[in-house]
């Protein structure tokens, strides 16, 4: 049997307040790019919801920028690695790697050829450099700052030319090749964050932290004018892009707009007001042909529309935090993913259509969540949970308090319809909305699952044991105590409620049957700690999601199992969930959701 990758539904860009954010286009103005811990995300620019990935860098990466022609990726990380990659191959095979100085790459641009690629960031003792692409070999010195390069752009047309743009209040010019420093341009009184060369080569603006958008020149690098007269918004600008025509370009700011500019009035035309919450500020931007876009800093990118400020045509919304839990609707029509940062999306499970579960949240992560035939029941660090209605798509009124309790786990007996939490030191039963009954307990429980069909929850804890107890009326006692390898970091009955599986520090999947919770036979191991575990509807196959990135998937009837490496490349697999017997969807560290189908 063969899993694939069905679909990728992808995180949003990840942000920081007052820290531009990079955002690229393909040059057929076909796709977008970004970047999100150790994954570049390739988005298709009409419909975002097809998405490609690329995921080998070792640690986060911040900036990701195609080649002119089309044929290749450039992408530099935080440990000053720049990976050179192909786009015509589905597994973007590497074409070079170098590290052009050691220390953060912030910004990248290629030559128009092709040939030459210019870095910036923050090395020890270099901020910058121009590369052959197919040598490394440098091609002149970028000197001139005592600080961190935030932007860096390469003129487009001859002749040749490199600005860069500094935590250091400074914008450099250089002439070249090879490239030698030219002048400093003192503009702006606070960091540069973004500077860009107009398409035609003629212009370069900057934008800095004291709200100025400056002109300049493109062959001298002398400055021209400010835009606005002084100011040009009423916070930090973080994104500067140019109309395709070199006619119009577009400011991103914290003042949580974004302002569209006429190049020969050096007025603006347009304001988009994105919204007023802190999460509105905008951190960076891109014109992709007829497309303008920008980020916020909720990480959700906006369509705006030229002819409708008020109102951009489209918003991409969703979680850009490490991704803590998964559970499919009780219809398998929806996804609902936890957060670290506490977010609930929900995903359909057919086209990947997302939107954030309106109302007040968590305001920690998500630990745990239960689907019910009605609603969505989650569990946060916050220790509390809270009810979701799916017709709704929000969180009710109710909220469930469990103060000086760590919670782990929620579970949901389709049987009786109660609840059962588990923190480290007490079990909690939970009826309509309501806590009837709580038991303390050692060894810190960390995950639960009710018998499908009989009034028994078996708990898995760290101490190397499992625990059935019996639900009579709103009382649990315990029925049946037996060790289990390792600590127990995920355990379920299986639909007829025939077997029960648990795994955890000890990798393999250990199967016990039911009528006396006897060990009948071990699955083949994952290669780290197994962190979830999830049976099929029909109850043929086990899905578990491990610390080593893998999803395993075990037929309970054969011997081997299924191995999709590199599920969530470089990062853990927290959940797993069935949507239906041969579709399961993982999630991630990575902050993204990726489908698997079988195919026989």
């Amino acid at each position: 049997m063969s899993w694939t990758k069905k679909s990728t539904f992808a995180s949003l860009p990840y942000t920081q307040r007052a820290t531009a954010l990079v955002l690229n286009g393909d040059p057929k103005g076909k796709n977008f790019l970004y970047c999100n811990g150790k994954t570049v995300y390739i988005r298709d620019i009409d419909n975002p919801s097809i998405c490609d990935t690329y995921t080998q860098h070792s640690t986060k990466v911040n900036v990701a920028q195609y080649a002119p022609s089309g044929y290749y990726i450039a992408s530099g990380d935080d440990h000053g690695k720049l990976r050179i990659w192909d786009t015509v191959n589905a597994e973007h095979i590497l074409k070079y790697e170098y590290q052009p100085f050691a220390g953060p790459i912030r910004d990248i641009d290629w030559s128009p050829d092709s040939k030459r690629i210019a870095i910036g960031g923050q090395g020890q003792s270099s901020f910058g450099a121009c590369i052959l692409w197919d040598s490394g070999s440098t091609v002149g010195e970028i000197k001139g700052h005592s600080k961190a390069i935030n932007s860096i752009s390469y003129k487009p047309t001859r002749p040749f030319r490199i600005a860069t743009a500094s935590e250091d209040t400074t914008c450099a010019f250089f002439e070249g090749p090879p490239f030698k420093f030219k002048h400093t341009m003192k503009t702006h009184s606070r960091f540069v964050n973004a500077i860009r060369f107009s398409p035609n080569g003629e212009l370069i603006c900057s934008g800095g932290s004291d709200c100025i958008a400056a002109l300049y020149d493109g062959k001298t690098g002398e400055l021209m004018s400010k835009l606005g007269g002084d100011k040009a918004h009423a916070g930090g600008i973080y994104g500067v892009s140019w109309s395709p025509d070199s006619s119009h370009l577009i400011t991103a700011s914290g003042d949580k707009s974004v302002k569209l500019w006429d190049v020969a009035t050096q007025t603006s035309i347009s304001q988009f007001k994105i919204g007023s919450t802190i999460e509105d500020q905008q951190l960076g931007c891109l014109w992709q042909g007829d497309y303008i876009l920008s980020v916020s800093l909720s990480g959700d990118i906006n369509y705006l529309n030229k002819n409708d400020p008020e109102k951009p045509l489209r918003v991409l919304t969703g979680q850009n935090k490490n991704l803590t839990s998964i559970v499919t609707s009780y219809d398998s029509s929806k996804l609902y993913c936890g957060s670290m940062d506490g977010k609930i999306s929900v995903w359909t499970t057919d086209a990947g259509n997302v939107s954030l579960v309106a109302g007040t949240g968590h305001t920690n992560l998500v630990c745990s969540m239960a689907a019910t035939p009605d609603i969505i029941q989650t569990l946060g660090l916050d220790k509390t949970s809270k009810t979701i209605l799916p017709d709704k798509n929000e969180y009710t009124s109710d909220v469930l308090s469990f103060p000086d309790r760590d919670p782990t786990a929620i579970a949901y007996s389709s049987n009786d319809g109660v609840f059962l939490v588990t923190s480290l030191n007490e079990l909690f039963l939970v009826r309509d909305g309501k806590k009837v009954f709580s038991l303390p307990v050692t060894g810190e429980a960390l995950c639960a699952s009710f018998h499908p069909n009989k009034p028994y929850v078996a708990v898995g804890y760290k101490n190397s044991r499992a625990i059935v107890y019996s639900i009579e009326g709103d009382k649990l006692n315990e029925f049946k105590e037996f060790e289990v390898k390792g600590e127990v970091n995920a355990i379920g009955y299986d639909p007829s409620g025939e077997l029960l599986a648990a795994s955890g520090s000890a990798r393999p999947v250990f199967l016990y049957e039911t009528t006396s919770y006897t060990f009948k036979k071990e699955l083949l191991k994952q290669n780290a700690r197994v962190r979830s575990l999830a049976w099929s509807p029909n109850g043929k196959r086990i899905a578990t999601g491990g610390v080593d990135s893998n999803v395993c998937i075990y037929n309970i009837d054969a011997i081997d199992h299924i191995e999709i490496k590199g599920a969530h490349p470089m990062d853990v697999v927290t959940g797993v969930s069935w949507i239906n017997d041969n579709t399961v969807a993982s999630c991630g560290n990575d902050a993204t959701i990726r489908i698997w189908e079988y195919s026989a």
